[in-house]
């Protein structure tokens, strides 16, 4: 097995040498969401619990690792979840192996099973509940949040809930409410509202106003209760700019556009 060290903000670790290097590549050199990683640095320490819920093939969990007191990776997509279990095995000498622990299964609202689907061949980050009837699409395992917070006895801990499922938050997070009240929570939120659009989208070549009515409509309702679901007293975008639940739904209503990612937090955020 071929594989690399990277090096990003004084972290290092292996991984395997693949067609998707390239992502690695641009990681370490800043220019694969540099945001990303400024989010981790102010909000995660050796106090804090990691969920990465949706770890692909483990850019963000491998780096959250060095930095926090454990992260817990999902990634149901068998193929991406292969490639992020060889990068883990790769590092396993490393004095934080032990902070990480990998799940090939989806955060779900039950336990049980839900229908993954690909627009490829699967592995390449975009799979989702979302494409679940696409002729690539797998029967994967889900576990509750409840559940994990429950096995890893978590109930205490300061938890960063990392969440990237390509569109799947709009089915999940009006489900995680309670979980957001209960605990002491920091939500960083990817949202994929050109995946949502489309699966809103009539098969038809020809759609009637009234059904891009209706479309348009439910893509604002989806945000709406996506909202509704999130009780934090602190919302910024990935560039740490506050803004208000209502100003930004207002742009979703008037313009039909969201943004691509939200951090929630009941405390403040001054990026420096």
């Amino acid at each position: 097995m071929k594989k690399r060290s990277i090096q990003k903000n004084s972290k290092t670790f292996n991984v395997s040498i693949t067609k998707r290097i390239s992502y690695w590549e641009q990681m370490e050199n800043g220019t694969w969401e540099p945001n990303t990683f400024k989010i981790f640095d102010h909000f995660i320490n050796r106090d804090t619990v990691v969920l990465d819920v949706g770890a692909w093939i483990g850019q963000t969990a491998l780096y959250t690792s060095q930095i926090a007191k454990q992260t817990i990776a999902f990634e149901p997509d068998p193929i991406a979840f292969k490639e992020l279990e060889t990068n883990v095995s790769l590092n396993k000498d490393a004095l934080w192996a032990p902070q990480l622990t990998i799940y090939n299964k989806a955060i779900g609202s039950s336990n049980g099973t839900i229908k993954l689907g690909s627009r490829g061949q699967g592995g390449d980050s975009m799979s989702s509940t979302l494409f679940s009837d696409r002729e690539t699409h797998w029967n994967v395992t889900t576990i509750t949040l409840d559940d994990v917070i429950e096995k890893h006895q978590l109930q205490n801990e300061n938890l960063f809930i990392k969440m990237d499922i390509e569109g799947g938050e709009y089915n999940l997070v009006p489900q995680l409410k309670t979980i957001f009240k209960k605990y002491n929570v920091v939500l960083f939120l990817s949202l994929h509202t050109f995946f949502l659009m489309n699966s809103l989208k009539s098969h038809s070549t020809k759609e009637s106003i009234l059904k891009k009515v209706w479309r348009r409509w439910r893509f604002f309702w989806l945000h709406v209760k996506l909202a509704h679901a999130m009780p934090f007293n602190f919302f910024y975008l990935n560039s740490g700019k506050k803004v208000t639940l209502f100003k930004v739904l207002f742009k979703t209503f008037i313009y039909g556009k969201f943004p691509s990612e939200i951090v929630a937090s009941n405390q403040p955020w001054h990026p420096s």
